[in-house]
């Protein structure tokens, strides 16, 4: 299989926004941390994190996107792809987690709409 084969079903821009997340544990405890992300769709965000034993692949986390102006996407999110980008000469350029939201998300799909028809218009 081609590693390079697109399977995604939403449009994927690259978007910096706050991301906060919520990991449960079992004995009631939980932790929180915050991320930066490295894109953003209508189905799911990837998170940039260096060490990828986070989470595990199936995992389901709580998840908070903001901009400092409103709230983007509040609810939970399944761990769906974690991997490492490498640079052409072979250096690690990225490495992170793709996070599927779980819950409805129309102020996401507004939000990366209207990032694309604004990029459509600085290329016209």
């Amino acid at each position: 299989m081609n590693a390079s084969v697109e399977r995604r079903k939403c449009k994927r821009v690259k978007y910096r926004i706050q991301t906060v997340i919520r990991k449960d544990f079992p004995d009631g405890r939980h932790i929180v941390m915050e991320f930066a992300t490295g894109n953003l769709s209508a189905g799911g965000v990837f998170i940039i994190v260096e060490d990828l034993s986070l989470f595990d692949l199936g995992e389901e986390l709580s998840a908070s996107l903001c901009k400092p102006d409103k709230q983007i996407y509040e609810g939970r999110v399944r761990v769906v792809r974690s991997m490492r980008i490498f640079s052409p000469e072979n250096n690690l350029t990225e490495s992170g987690f793709g996070l599927m939201f779980l819950e409805q998300v129309n102020e996401v799909s507004s939000l990366v709409e209207d990032f694309l028809k604004e990029q459509q218009k600085l290329v016209l």
